[in-house]
């Protein structure tokens, strides 16, 4: 098992990935779920899907990946910081290299 390097995403790194966006102001969840979708509805261009999800935490153990390279995709967690793993490049499964990943702590309502 390799042990993986993880970076605040404060501290940088991740702009050649993406953009990362300052906490929205809100009252409460409802409030702050509607501030998001209303900036991701104007950022696009369209109507965005909001989902509100619940993943329990997992162990420290890479067993899936998750590929979004032909479109954008906004991640916001609310409640508990999270990890944001990334790949320089993506060819497929069958070139995967661990020791490319690199990963972020992400604060709550941060979006990234």
């Amino acid at each position: 098992m390799q042990a993986v390097r993880v970076r605040d995403i404060d501290a940088g790194g991740f702009e050649r990935y993406g953009e990362v966006l300052a906490p929205r102001e809100a009252d409460g969840r409802a409030e702050l779920v509607a501030e998001w979708t209303a900036w991701a509805r104007d950022r696009y261009g369209s109507e965005v899907a909001a989902r509100e999800l619940t993943i329990p935490a997992k162990p420290a153990l890479l067993n899936f990946v998750e590929a979004h390279p032909n479109s954008d995709q906004l991640t916001v967690s609310f409640e508990q910081p999270w990890f944001l793993s990334v790949l320089p490049s993506w060819s497929g499964l069958e070139s995967f290299d661990p020791t490319a990943v690199e990963t972020f702590l992400v604060h709550p309502n941060v979006e990234c």
